[in-house]
């Protein structure tokens, strides 16, 4: 017992030296009270003791609390970054929502193009046409286009497209674009259609070099 007694002494004096390096931070009410505190713990070694348990015991509250903190911190930041990734998502599917409908105006726009040409020329299977002209305000009256004057108007992305001609074979379609190109229409080229739809020049098996 007398040597636990010893070894609390000496703990206190070594805690006690940087308490006398900062006792000239103190006012004297505060030196004499823990002056006080100082011989008292010194007489009573058990109540010291108790002191130095309660300090380790909120010295690991402290490094638990740390540690929790640590891990919210983390979480949160694991949260947000689910939160932009779910937001960097859903504008994509906006993105692709949009080009979708944009796909389905250009394809009803097309529909209602081939439905107002009535039954004119036949556009089942491959068929070449040319090309003329795409225009985005200088468009031409639609009484202009008549049934069977082999001249049609197609509205396609807001461009107003003027096609002519009707051909089964590349190289007549492609004679006319040369005769186009010859007399100033330079913007002429062949466009093929199978049963109505257009297509490229590549999906209708011609290889232009």
């Amino acid at each position: 017992m007398r040597m636990l007694i010893h070894l609390f002494i000496a703990a206190l004096f070594f805690a006690a030296a940087p308490y006398q390096a900062q006792a000239q931070d103190l006012t004297k009410e505060e030196l004499k009270y823990w002056k006080n505190q100082a011989k008292e713990y010194k007489r009573n070694p058990a109540a010291l003791k108790d002191l130095s348990e309660q300090a380790e015991m909120a010295q690991k509250q402290k490094r638990e609390m740390e540690l929790k903190l640590t891990q919210l911190e983390a979480s949160r930041i694991s949260n947000e970054n689910q939160v932009n990734q779910m937001q960097q998502e859903i504008s994509d599917l906006n993105s692709r929502l949009i080009a979708s409908q944009n796909a389905i105006q250009q394809l009803n726009e097309e529909k209602a193009s081939m439905a107002s040409k009535g039954a004119g020329a036949d556009m089942s299977g491959l068929i070449f046409r040319v090309q003329i002209g795409a225009y985005g305000k200088t468009n031409i009256p639609g009484n202009l286009d008549q049934e069977n004057d082999n001249m049609d108007l197609e509205m396609e992305g807001g461009l107003q497209k003027v096609l002519i001609g009707h051909f089964r074979n590349y190289q007549d379609a492609d004679a006319l674009k040369s005769h186009m190109q010859k007399i100033g229409v330079k913007d002429a080229w062949v466009v093929p259609y199978r049963d109505g739809t257009r297509i490229t020049l590549a999906e209708a098996g011609i290889n232009v070099k």
